[in-house]
């Protein structure tokens, strides 16, 4: 004879049941999702969602005594570690694209002031090699420098929104009457397909003072 369960010991299931929350799902998939920041920038919203919907989600769990506590954990740890490695690998990329854009101006500069005109026509593009002229100008400020000017100073940054257009402002002294001259140096980078190595050319410069 079939004996089924006891009015006691279904009620006592149904009292031990509790209910998942939302809000604890949606921080897990958020949290996974946070992958995507390490691909690009505009991704980085999605671990800052994690975290918000993780902490929402805990504070849901704990209030209303729901399951998924270990679900909005793992929804917080994935957010803080996909976060924090995109932040870092970010600035290690900008570092190491300063480095080299500042490399490739000191490259260019020693080409103009050794007088190895063809070395440094090679490496313009864009509106320095457009305007002649203008650049002429330019590339003849700096000569006047002479050889015993030193580069005292040289940093770069971002050209806007492109990471792949840099900004180094540089400063020789002495520099003639003018004692010091400032330089501001326009760059781009293209991958070069056939060999995957980088090709830094100067697409602008001008005499800031």
């Amino acid at each position: 004879m079939m004996m089924g369960a006891s009015p006691m010991s279904i009620g006592a299931d149904t009292h031990d049941y509790r209910p998942v929350s939302r809000l604890a799902v949606t921080a897990l998939g958020l949290g996974i999702c946070s992958a995507a920041a390490l691909l690009h920038p505009l991704c980085w919203a999605l671990p800052l969602a994690a975290g918000a919907v993780s902490v929402a989600a805990l504070a849901d769990v704990r209030r209303n005594g729901r399951a998924g506590g270990l679900a909005a954990l793992a929804g917080l740890a994935l957010a803080a570690g996909f976060g924090g490695q995109a932040v870092g690998h970010a600035g290690v990329r900008r570092l190491l694209a300063e480095r080299r854009a500042c490399a490739a101006t000191s490259v260019w500069l020693d080409a103009v002031r050794e007088e190895r005109r063809a070395d440094a026509a090679a490496m313009m593009g864009g509106n320095a090699g457009a305007d002649a002229a203008a650049t002429g100008a330019v590339l003849e400020a700096i000569r006047g420098c002479g050889p015993t000017a030193a580069v005292v100073a040289m940093q770069g940054s971002p050209d806007g929104a492109d990471s792949d257009a840099w900004v180094v402002t540089l400063r020789l002294r002495p520099c003639g009457d003018a004692g010091e001259r400032e330089v501001e140096v326009r760059l781009g980078v293209e991958t070069l397909p056939a060999r995957g190595a980088e090709r830094w050319r100067v697409t602008d410069v001008a005499v800031v003072r």
